[in-house]
């Protein structure tokens, strides 16, 4: 894949991403679960990777208790 086309892939993905990131206490569950509706491959993978290391986070910092 060019570089040019990688580099529209990743603008798209962060600007998929960058909403939730930016909510006030979101619920980090509800990112990677919004990430199924993205049809690009590369930007459902890009969705998923970011979702999953916030959710990773939350869940590190105690902000999310999984049972």
């Amino acid at each position: 894949m060019p570089a040019l086309s990688r580099l529209g892939v990743s603008v798209a993905a962060l600007a998929l991403v960058a909403p939730g990131a930016l909510a006030l206490q979101a619920d980090p569950v509800d990112d990677v679960v919004a990430c199924r509706a993205i049809d690009d491959i590369e930007a459902r993978l890009a969705c998923f990777d970011a979702s999953a290391e916030r959710l990773a986070t939350a869940r590190q910092s105690g902000d999310i208790v999984i049972v």
